[in-house]
């Protein structure tokens, strides 16, 4: 972790906005869950949508870390409609996530 007191190699950092988290999420995404999720997007697309199953044991193997709402956030940014649907609290099954072009 950085000391709060030390400089960027520049000698400026600046907070970041509102608008540049999503920018800051795709750089930080494995390029192969990228890749992934596109993979499944052209897989289950029918036209409309397209709907990705992600089993709460498998989350996309080895990027367990990385959450649907970065997957939402990302995707958002390029033009996509997303919607989640997610087991509740005392409900099993998987989570869909539902890939749609914007209106």
């Amino acid at each position: 972790m950085t000391d709060v007191n030390e400089k960027e190699a520049d000698g400026s950092c600046e907070p970041i906005s509102p608008k540049d988290v999503g920018e800051l999420k795709a750089k930080n995404l494995p390029k192969g869950l990228i890749k992934k999720v596109n993979n499944l997007i052209a897989e289950k697309w029918n036209g409309v949508y397209a709907a990705i199953n992600v089993p709460k044991s498998k989350m996309f193997n080895g990027y367990e870390k990385y959450c649907t709402e970065d997957i939402r956030t990302v995707y958002s940014l390029k033009g996509w409609k997303i919607e989640i649907d997610r087991p509740g609290y005392n409900e099993s099954g998987d989570t869909i996530i539902k890939f749609s072009k914007k209106d």
